[in-house]
């Protein structure tokens, strides 16, 4: 079995530019989104915590809807089913905190009262698999060197691990989400200053507004189709 492609140059740097313009984007937004982050630490994390719940909800809801009048392949699976109700369970019992003390102090206290408390188990949860991980790390650290690795390193990041999980855990909880909510800022801003250096210093990008015409190839041209053949490694190996 052969397999001829031809890929065409021209058709590439138009794709590799279409990238770069979303990955300039792409790029753009992680620094905003970083900027914000860095300014208004504790909304961010409210606002982000909030938005998870509510796309746990919609999703327990499509994936009921698609367990009940989906295709074949979803409709009727029982796994589909029990993922919709617990995501369905999780979300409306986050939410019933929030009425109540809507109900009590107004939605705005209640908004940030419900947030602090959801906030306190997602900070706990995430201390605690700190924690796990550690302990997992320092327990497996011999098998690190059978693969080659060093086991007092192995051990020295399963205490860091440790000791991180128990300040996250009993730390104020503002402190907490403010320096979590700063390291990853900083991640965002690194990484989206990294990616907009490189696509701006990128030779690819330059007349990114103009649409590139296929020109006539010509013998030896740069502008000529490369064929590419793709062999069967079957056929390959009887033919020698």
């Amino acid at each position: 079995m052969k397999i001829k492609e031809i890929i065409s140059k021209n058709n590439l740097k138009r794709l590799f530019r279409q990238y770069k313009g979303l990955g300039i984007s792409i790029s753009l937004i992680l620094i905003i989104i970083s900027i914000v982050m860095y300014i208004f630490p504790l909304t961010f994390s409210y606002i982000s915590i909030w938005l998870f719940v509510i796309s746990i909800f919609l999703v327990g809801l499509f994936d009921l809807f698609a367990f009940f009048f989906g295709n074949d392949h979803n409709k009727k699976v029982p796994y589909l089913l029990f993922k919709s109700i617990f995501n369905l369970a999780v979300s409306i019992l986050i939410f019933i905190p929030l009425i109540i003390n809507s109900v009590r102090y107004g939605f705005t206290n209640a908004l940030v009262i419900s947030s602090n408390d959801l906030l306190y188990w997602v900070i706990l949860l995430f201390g605690f698999i700190l924690m796990i991980n550690g302990f997992n790390k320092i327990i497996k650290a011999n098998m690190v060197v059978l693969l080659g690795g060093i086991k007092w390193v192995e051990i020295t990041i399963g205490i860091l691990y440790i000791v991180s999980g128990i300040l996250v855990m009993f730390l104020p909880l503002n402190d907490t989400v403010t320096y979590l909510i700063y390291i990853l800022a900083t991640y965002l801003l690194i990484y989206g200053i990294i990616i907009l250096i490189e696509l701006l210093t990128s030779p690819t990008l330059k007349d990114f507004s103009k649409v590139i015409e296929p020109k006539k190839s010509k013998k030896h041209s740069k502008n000529e189709d490369i064929e590419g053949e793709v062999i069967d490694i079957d056929d390959y190996k009887k033919g020698e």
